[in-house]
């Protein structure tokens, strides 16, 4: 009888104490990627102009990372006529899918870890695209690499570009 209130009681305590929580309903601290970055060429790999549209490169030399404490990230570069992409945690935003094409397409992103992964799909002159830009933050704070895949019918090429931290943003996004 005892052993059966004991039972009881610790699984109507369990819901309040998280003891059957998944784990992403733990606050996990998501990684912090903001500050400025600087391409490192020879680590990275380049096989398409596609990829980071609106920021005027598809590998740019240096980003400029804000975040804010909402979780919206804001990757910029300063290229005259940029268009920064932003990208919410957990949430979808709409992003340019190639450079000199004015469609956007519906952005999901979600955190993994130190990763920052986001996916959409569409049609961009008649084609079916897909894109995946995966922002990882290095273990030790001061790389950052970037996976931009860009797959149509006829192939999928991917941009690996791995940057270095050269700063801190003063402040963050409010």
């Amino acid at each position: 009888m005892i052993r059966r209130a004991f039972l009881l009681i610790v699984l109507l305590m369990a819901p309040s104490t998280n003891a059957f929580a998944g784990p992403d309903q733990f606050s996990v601290p998501k990684p912090d990627f903001s500050g400025s970055w600087e391409l490192v060429r020879s680590e990275s790999r380049i096989e398409t102009p596609y990829g980071l549209a609106g920021l005027r490169n598809s590998a740019p030399t240096q980003l400029y990372i804000q975040q804010n404490s909402s979780q919206t990230v804001i990757l910029t570069t300063r290229h005259p006529g940029v268009l920064p992409r932003s990208y919410q945690f957990d949430g979808q935003t709409w992003l340019l899918a190639i450079e000199g094409d004015p469609t956007k397409l519906l952005m999901s992103s979600r955190i993994r870890g130190l990763s920052l992964i986001t996916t959409g799909v569409g049609r961009i002159a008649g084609e079916t695209v897909n894109l995946q830009e995966v922002l990882t933050m290095g273990a030790n704070g001061r790389t950052l690499t970037l996976q931009v895949t860009t797959t149509r019918s006829s192939r999928s090429e991917t941009n690996t570009l791995v940057y270095k931290r050269v700063g801190r943003n003063s402040s963050t996004l409010s």
